[in-house]
């Protein structure tokens, strides 16, 4: 199960903030942390790396969020053919 640790910069636009913290909160796959100036830190879970790869794509579109910051990354358990690249 790969798991990530990401801070995310979310918009200074009211609409687009709240609509990115709804649909993260509606996202089984993503525990928020607590909020601070802006910036949102979540962990993504997920059962594969194709599931890691899309979840973290559909972050990258989604308009309230400006940036996405790495914080940590776990792939430990994958299977050799599940490997990152």
């Amino acid at each position: 199960m790969p798991v990530l640790g990401a801070v995310l910069t979310l918009s200074d636009q009211v609409e687009l903030r709240s609509a990115a913290l709804a649909y993260l909160a509606g996202e089984p796959r993503i525990e928020l942390g607590i909020a601070a100036r802006g910036r949102q830190p979540i962990v993504l879970s997920t059962d594969s790396r194709a599931q890691d790869k899309a979840l973290w794509r559909s972050l990258e579109t989604l308009g309230g969020i400006t940036h996405i910051e790495l914080a940590f990354a776990d792939f430990s358990d994958l299977q050799n053919e599940e490997t990152p690249s």
